[in-house]
């Protein structure tokens, strides 16, 4: 799963940064601040300023694109690269501008190597990776010595599969700018999403070394011990990662996950409440902290959580079918869709409903007559078991009852048939 497009990055505080002496962000106009500091030249000044704006508003998107700029021409690519996921998750229309006017601007400005680099980064953070290699092939034209596009090119094309020419890249890279954590750090979370874990976290415990408070390193170093069964490693990681960045959802939504291998599911419940409250539209908290409560027999604490999570993640919500109730039909699931079943039932009536684990790992959830109200659902009845079960349900009232079903594994865009089983005891 490519987390750095599903809600990965998160921005980091004012301790990871490379400013001594900053002590407080209180009394100044930290834009137009930075906006002279960066007019000066003051790269490592005006990543500071955005940083005081974004330790109160996390979410403010001048502040972030600002940022990114600045990180850039600083050389902390760690920041910038956090900061792109970020603006993608909460202002995406205004990512989309920024790139169209990078465009632009790049048009009129051609040798504006700062420019280039945010547009090229703003394109690798949306996965467009055959752009980001056009992208880094014109930079280097433009700046042979240029660090960071040898960096991008590496990156995106072992996000595309290509496991001969990265290595090269990444070294030329290192070879440029060897004191530099950032390098490593988008060198080993590259690794890490791309399942090489060995060389991942070698490169990630590099990047930990020359900057041990880049919360990004500290987070993809846990992601990388999560993967390969280091669980209280990894949430250690997770848990210095948020310290230092308490705004860091991503961090708080996988040691919620490491709690669950452990059992631990208040700590998990805590943990996905933390992510929702931060981002109010990262979907996989949501079914997550169904799960827990559903493992942990709190269903009317679920259901809102499963419907949350069918609202961000169905792009299309199909017409309901009429279905009369017994035996088994089939649903054809393609990803991010939520099929609908309509059923005519009575008061008294009782239910049970189930779907197969399928290839699209199915979540059931029954709305009442009004279409609205979430009545039953089911996920993963128990940790790792993937066949939902809405059982001895009891109708309220007679009535027009809408079984939705929908894929529970978006980020794996499985699809298929699913064998949906409602029968009447």
């Amino acid at each position: 799963m490519r987390l750095r497009w599903l809600a990965v990055l998160g921005a980091v505080a004012a301790a990871a940064l490379p400013v001594s002496g900053q002590t407080g962000c209180s009394g100044t106009d930290y834009l137009s601040q930075a906006s002279a500091q960066k007019q000066l030249a003051d790269y490592a000044g005006a990543l500071a300023s955005y940083t005081c704006i974004l330790l109160s508003d996390p979410s403010n998107p001048t502040a972030l694109l600002g940022r990114i700029e600045a990180s850039l021409l600083a050389r902390n690519y760690s920041i910038a690269a956090a900061d792109a996921g970020r603006l993608k998750d909460y202002a995406p229309e205004i990512m989309r501008q920024a790139l169209g006017q990078y465009e632009q601007t790049i048009t009129r400005s051609p040798a504006d190597i700062g420019l280039r680099m945010a547009h090229l980064l703003l394109n690798w953070a949306l996965a467009n990776d055959e752009a980001v290699l056009m992208e880094a092939e014109q930079l280097l034209q433009l700046d042979p010595a240029n660090a960071f596009a040898y960096l991008m090119r590496g990156s995106s094309n072992q996000y595309l599969g290509d496991r001969l020419t990265p290595p090269a890249d990444f070294q030329q890279a290192i070879n440029l700018d060897s004191s530099n954590g950032a390098i490593f750090s988008i060198i080993g979370s590259t690794y890490v999403q791309t399942d090489d874990i060995i060389n991942g976290l070698i490169a990630l415990d590099r990047a930990i070394q020359l900057q041990p408070n880049d919360a990004r390193s500290l987070y993809f170093r846990g992601l990388g011990l999560f993967y390969d069964g280091s669980t209280r490693e990894a949430i250690a990681d997770f848990t210095a990662a948020v310290q230092i960045d308490a705004y860091y959802y991503d961090a708080y939504y996988d040691r919620g996950r490491a709690y669950v291998e452990l059992s631990d599911f208040e700590a998990a419940l805590n943990d996905f409440s933390t992510v929702v409250s931060l981002q109010p539209r990262f979907e996989l908290a949501y079914l997550n902290r169904g799960n827990v409560y559903e493992w942990t027999g709190s269903i009317s604490n679920a259901l809102p959580d499963f419907q949350q999570f069918i609202t961000l993640n169905s792009g299309m919500i199909l017409p309901p079918q009429q279905v009369a109730p017994g035996g088994t039909l089939q649903v054809n699931l393609q990803p991010r869709q939520t099929a609908q079943i309509a059923l005519q039932l009575s008061a008294g009536q009782v239910v049970n409903i189930s779907a197969d684990s399928g290839p699209a790992d199915p979540l059931l959830l029954l709305l009442g007559p009004d279409g609205q109200t979430a009545l039953a659902g089911s996920d993963d009845p128990q940790p790792g078991e993937r066949m939902p079960a809405i059982q001895s349900f009891v109708v309220p009232v007679s009535g027009v009852y809408v079984l939705q079903v929908t894929s529970a594994d978006p980020a794996r865009a499985n699809q298929g048939i699913i064998d949906v089983s409602i029968a009447l005891v």
